[in-house]
């Protein structure tokens, strides 16, 4: 039973820490992007008439600076 209680309680406090560590920040920053970032600089990035280069280097600079991990990249791109 001791093994039991064990795994609950590092589940719980895994769950807890992955919260506020990664999704809380990530909905944070979803909803910064969401009002600061127009859907126009978006697509003028991203579009399918921008140059790749571009799309490219600002793709690799972002991804550096928001480099998460894949559960918390949904409320990210949900926003752009």
């Amino acid at each position: 039973m001791t093994a039991i209680h064990s795994t609950l309680d590092l589940a719980k406090w895994y769950a807890r820490e992955h919260i506020v560590l990664c999704l809380l920040p990530a909905f944070f920053i979803a909803g910064v992007i969401a009002v600061f970032v127009s859907q126009g600089a978006v697509l003028k990035y991203f579009g399918a008439n921008a140059r790749k280069w571009v799309s490219y280097t600002v793709a690799s600079v972002s991804g550096g600076i928001l480099a998460v991990c894949s559960c918390t990249i949904l409320p990210l791109f949900t926003s752009i």
